[in-house]
């Protein structure tokens, strides 16, 4: 071959570091455009990362539709993975009809978020294209959805045959009550067969779901609330009535729950319990970890627990103050710490006592926890992560 031949041909990089290149810049959306423009062997890899995830929000929505209908588009529902929907009015009902008519279905896509939508305004038939065109989701998240009743959230739910996991956060509903007591109209409610809840509602209508669940015996394998305290009752029942199917549990501990009420909390029906969980955990409160702490994990019954984590979060403005509080519970002696110390060690699985801290200089803390958890540290069951910048570090 003549070095004029030579000087022709292109340098090719080998598929194995353009993968390599191209993944490293994965959540980078104007370089992943860059390298789709390269080469044609580019080009597949970047669009892997780039409609991995799509987000369809009021103001993209026209392009969208665009991208979806156009005959030269090269985009291809096995891309996508994901799909976020946000704020999307009544409108642009037209949306899911092209989702399901303009474009296949999306059989690729597991993970379906739907934000802020008011249901109310939606007809029945775009309701049933946006199903019928993401009947391979296994995960789906609601926030802020509006319905008009309780049933017609689940109703909608119960329609993704493949659901494994799901998240509802501050729904609304028009009418709230009346569809919760038992009756006709409750027991035609559907039941979503998923493993995984999470559910965070606002207070006017603290125990719609939970109640709902209880009456139909839904089963899960792992429970997240985040709930006040007039959802308790409606939370307690429903734990009975998951009995030894719950696995994990996690609970954000709201300040009206801390002092008086999450005590009452019973997990004693959840015999195999494994892992517990408190989002968001304030220290400071000598209340809880005198008594309110130590009696609701007294309660459990689980021989199966090898995991309990506290995620700390100081409030904006209030850390030094968080930390004079914390210094109260310096010494083994307190009781404070003892009681807490004293429940810990008597679970005979117990593996893990990890704290989760978000604060700027989590070593004064990391102290303090030490000495008052002593039987937990002479069993080595502490464990300290410290995050910063989303990341999560071993301390």
């Amino acid at each position: 071959m003549s070095l004029a031949t030579m000087s022709d041909t292109p340098p090719r990089v080998p598929a194995e570091l353009t993968d390599v290149v191209v993944d490293f810049l994965h959540d980078d959306k104007k370089s992943l455009g860059n390298c789709a423009l390269v080469s044609k062997e580019w080009l597949s890899v970047a669009r892997y990362h780039l409609f991995r995830e799509i987000y369809i929000h009021e103001s993209n929505v026209n392009e969208f539709k665009k991208l979806i209908t156009s005959r030269s588009t090269t985009v291809m529902p096995h891309h996508i993975h994901s799909v976020v929907i946000d704020e999307i009015r009544s409108r642009h009902t037209k949306l899911f009809d092209m989702m399901y008519i303009g474009f296949r279905p999306f059989d690729s896509v597991h993970t379906l978020e739907l934000r802020s939508i008011d249901w109310r305004f939606f007809t029945a038939d775009s309701i049933n294209r946006l199903v019928s065109a993401f009947q391979m989701v296994t995960d789906l998240r609601f926030d802020t959805p509006n319905f008009i009743h309780p049933k017609d959230l689940w109703s909608l739910v119960a329609r993704f045959p493949l659901l494994q996991r799901l998240s509802v956060a501050n729904p609304s509903f028009t009418h709230k009550l009346s569809i919760w007591a038992p009756g006709p109209n409750f027991n035609t409610v559907p039941y979503p067969k998923i493993h995984d809840l999470l559910l965070s509602e606002t207070s006017d209508h603290p125990t719609n779901i939970l109640e709902w669940l209880s009456f139909h015996g839904a089963l899960l394998d792992s429970l997240s609330v985040h709930v006040g305290r007039p959802a308790l009752p409606g939370l307690n029942r429903y734990l009975k009535v998951l009995g030894p199917s719950l696995l994990f549990f996690t609970m954000e501990i709201w300040f009206d729950l801390e002092e008086t009420s999450l005590s009452q909390l019973d997990l004693s029906f959840n015999t195999r319990l494994r892992k517990l969980c408190f989002p968001n955990f304030h220290m400071r409160s000598r209340h809880a970890l005198a008594s309110t702490i130590p009696a609701m994990l007294a309660r459990i019954a689980s021989s199966d627990l090898d995991e309990i984590e506290f995620v700390r979060i100081p409030e904006q403005g209030k850390f030094l103050q968080e930390l004079a509080d914390d210094a109260i519970f310096a010494t083994p002696s307190t009781s404070m710490w003892s009681a807490l110390d004293n429940v810990l060690s008597g679970f005979s699985g117990l593996r893990t006592v990890r704290f989760i801290l978000h604060q700027s200089d989590p070593v004064s803390f990391v102290g303090y926890v030490r000495r008052g958890l002593s039987l937990c540290n002479a069993r080595n069951l502490l464990s300290f992560e410290h995050v910063i910048d989303g990341r999560v570090q071993p301390l």
